[in-house]
C-alpha cells in the first residue's frame, strides 16, 4: 500500500469479506463531529469508494488520523488495534 487512504479502503474490503452480514455497521464509525463513512458521495470531499456497496470512506486528515480510523474499523469487527503492523520503508 502506498497511502493511508489505500490502507483504509483495503482494511474495509477485508472486513466486508470476513463480516458481510454486519459490514454496514461501518457507518457507525464517527469522529467528534462527523461520520467517517457515508452512503452518499456528496456528503463530504476526499471520499474513496469501498467496493461496490455504495459506501464511501472519508480520507480527509493526516496519516496519523487515518491510521487511527483504520484501527477503529478493526476494533468494530472484534480485532485488536495492534493487529495492524506498520512497517516503514
Amino acid at each position: 500500500m502506498s497511502s493511508w487512504p489505500d490502507v483504509l479502503v483495503q482494511v474495509c474490503l477485508v472486513m466486508r469479506h470476513r463480516h458481510p452480514e454486519e459490514f454496514e455497521r461501518i457507518l457507525e464509525v464517527k469522529g467528534r463531529r462527523l461520520p467517517y463513512f457515508f452512503r452518499s458521495r456528496e456528503d463530504v470531499h476526499q471520499l474513496k469508494s469501498v467496493g461496490d456497496m455504495g459506501i464511501y470512506a472519508s480520507c480527509q486528515g493526516t496519516g496519523a488520523q487515518l491510521e487511527r480510523r483504520v484501527r477503529r474499523v478493526l476494533e468494530l469487527f472484534g480485532y485488536p488495534r495492534d493487529s495492524l503492523a506498520v512497517q516503514s520503508r
